[in-house]
């Protein structure tokens, strides 16, 4: 669940230009997030993808990560590919920087 800034207030996916259609995604991993944070007896990341993420870009090699928060391209647009998000999950299980939190990468 991404965030709009870093005030925590508004999640995206209750901002009006949120698109009807992702609503119930929206909301079911929402509470799944919330069950792994209350959860005393897991290791647990969350990963949350881009706002907008593209099956058939290609690979880059190249993603910046953030939290929980909205975080923006070189190109002002929250985006990823999915061979780079599939890059920046494995990155992570292997640096292990979010044990226990949620992280967000987005691409050129």
């Amino acid at each position: 669940m991404l965030y709009t800034d870093a005030s925590r207030k508004t999640r995206l996916m209750d901002t009006p230009s949120f698109p009807t259609e992702y609503m119930g995604v929206a909301e079911a991993t929402a509470a799944s997030y919330e069950v792994l944070k209350a959860s005393k007896n897991l290791i647990w990341t969350y990963v949350i993808p881009a706002a907008e993420y593209d099956a058939n870009a290609a690979r880059t090699g190249s993603y910046v990560l953030g939290g929980d928060e909205l975080i923006l391209n070189g190109k002002g647009k929250s985006y990823i590919g999915y061979a780079d998000l599939a890059l920046a999950v494995i990155d992570e299980i292997g640096a292990q920087k979010f044990i226990g939190k949620p992280f967000t990468a987005v691409g050129e």
